[in-house]
């Protein structure tokens, strides 16, 4: 991070901030060098002041071999959004509409 000021700190906006996200990716280096991302629920959990992460799949498969031989792997959040354009005689708007969590 390049502007230390812009960082977030306090553990009750990070908590609002999870609970707009809906997906994570894991993005894990893969065997023939390119990228392998998994689009992932998720949910989470604050316990002494720590935030734990909880996400479902099978205990076997590419994924897991890739996490178990490589072991670096990185989370992004995602925050799905729906942008309509509209054009109404000549007028065009743009709306953005983002999807709650859960859907």
């Amino acid at each position: 991070m390049i502007n230390f000021e812009r960082e977030v700190k306090d553990p009750v906006l990070i908590e609002d901030m999870l609970k707009m996200f809906n997906i994570v990716n894991v993005d894990i280096n893969g065997d023939d060098g390119y990228p392998y991302v998994v689009p992932l629920n998720f949910g989470f959990e604050v316990k002494d002041n720590k935030f734990i992460f909880y996400t479902h799949f099978m205990k076997r498969g590419l994924k897991v071999d890739l996490i178990k031989k490589i072991q670096k792997y990185v989370w992004n959040l995602v925050l799905l959004m729906i942008f309509l354009i509209i054009n109404i005689k000549g007028i065009i708007m743009i709306i953005v509409v983002l999807l709650p969590r859960g859907l």
